[in-house]
């Protein structure tokens, strides 16, 4: 194995290494995620039901109502700011693992993929030919890439007036983590662990 192959090999199975913990981390902050966006969606209901309420017979009613309003507001605001610490941290998770799938990429541009010999050209019983693990990692990393952006999306147009965003927020938190093109990655990566494989 010559040294560019050394280096590919070295950002695959750091890549790959990363995979069950990014996935675990995922399903954490999902469930993590769970209760503010129950919450948000019970306070959504509420503020929509009391904005609608119209008593002119009840003495004060107007400011029960003013202050009925404060609190909902304020536990909108809370159950949003916990929400979006989540999102941060999916941000921040997607932003490293798409820094490690660039490296390994990256490494392959200047490879001879037309010698016959090279064993992380061709894979073997351990590793798979390298052109079918590019293809499985772009798979994998456009799963969690378009979760991403859908959240991202449902959390700017979330309006709690709206019933319908606030069903769109909670269904862009609803990620299938064990779908064909994440499992199979973990799958065929899962004996992958340095240089000495393709020998």
């Amino acid at each position: 194995m010559n040294e560019l192959e050394t280096q590919v090999q070295k950002y695959l199975v750091n890549f790959v290494k990363a995979l069950p913990n990014f996935v675990q981390k995922w399903k954490e902050l999902l469930q993590m995620a769970t209760k503010p966006i129950q919450g948000l969606l019970n306070q959504a209901e509420q503020l929509r039901h009391v904005e609608k309420a119209n008593m002119k017979d009840i003495e004060d009613f107007k400011e029960m109502q003013e202050r009925l309003l404060y609190r909902i507001y304020e536990g909108i605001e809370e159950d949003i700011h916990d929400i979006k610490q989540t999102v941060d941290k999916l941000n921040k998770l997607n932003s490293d693992l798409k820094n490690k799938l660039t490296l390994f990429e990256n490494a392959t541009v200047n490879l001879d993929w037309d010698d016959k010999n090279s064993a992380l050209v061709k894979g073997n019983a351990i590793q798979p030919k390298l052109t079918l693990l590019l293809d499985y990692t772009l798979d994998f990393w456009l799963v969690f890439c378009l979760a991403g952006r859908n959240i991202n999306k449902s959390l700017r147009e979330m309006n709690p007036r709206d019933a319908k965003s606030m069903c769109d927020l909670q269904n862009a938190f609803k990620v299938d983590l064990n779908c064909n093109n994440v499992r199979r990655l973990i799958a065929i990566t899962q004996y992958i662990d340095n240089e000495k494989a393709l020998i």
